[in-house]
């Protein structure tokens, strides 16, 4: 499972990014079951979660991945892009960079020249990604339309994006359930804003 970092010290004590420890594995292995037991129950949130884990993607970015960023593409004989026809899922790959969502919004303009990167993907975030294909194909997009629509949503709404901030939510509660304390994560967000990249 990735590494995730996280201080291990509770409130009271000073903030040390020396002091930065893994998220224990028991935390971990109990996070991605959660994870993935919500998203093929249906709650595609999850899906932008899952980018945020497995990818390290910033909640903005998360919530900008478009399905067919993550599908297989082939050429066609006029040199045009086309979709896999028979909606195959590549069991790894990698992803670039290139969309985010402000403010309910995609844009182009991210962070900074270095958050324009290719992230690579493993068979754990393939597994979400053939989920989350299927999902949309069951609620009766064919894959051509599939392809088009972000890969994590709000609540039914396969075409429209999530806010950066439930998703933010959506993954500390899930933390929260699955043992990480409340002093844990504040103090990994007092060393996000000491240390932002």
């Amino acid at each position: 499972l990735p590494e995730l970092n996280f201080l291990k010290v509770c409130a009271g004590s000073e903030n040390n990014t020396e002091q930065v420890k893994t998220l224990p594995l028991e935390i971990r292995i109990r996070f991605v079951y959660c994870l993935y037991r919500l998203a093929s129950q249906g709650c595609a949130i999850a899906f932008a979660a899952a980018a945020m884990y497995y990818m390290g993607l910033r909640t903005s970015e998360a919530v900008g991945v478009i399905m067919g960023d993550l599908l297989p593409f082939g050429n066609t004989n006029d040199g045009q892009l086309s979709i896999d026809p028979a909606g195959n899922v590549p069991d790894h790959g990698s992803y670039r960079v290139t969309r985010q969502v402000k403010n309910g919004t995609p844009t182009d303009f991210l962070k900074n020249e270095n958050a324009y990167r290719t992230v690579p993907y493993s068979s754990e975030f393939s597994a979400f990604v053939r989920l989350r294909l299927q999902s949309l194909i069951d609620a009766g997009l064919t894959y051509e339309q599939a392809v088009l629509v972000p890969f994590a949503s709000p609540g039914d709404l396969p075409g429209s994006w999530c806010r950066s901030s439930d998703v933010s939510s959506f993954g500390v509660d899930l933390l929260m359930l699955c043992g990480l304390k409340e002093c844990e994560i504040q103090n990994a967000v007092i060393s996000q804003r000491e240390q932002p990249d």
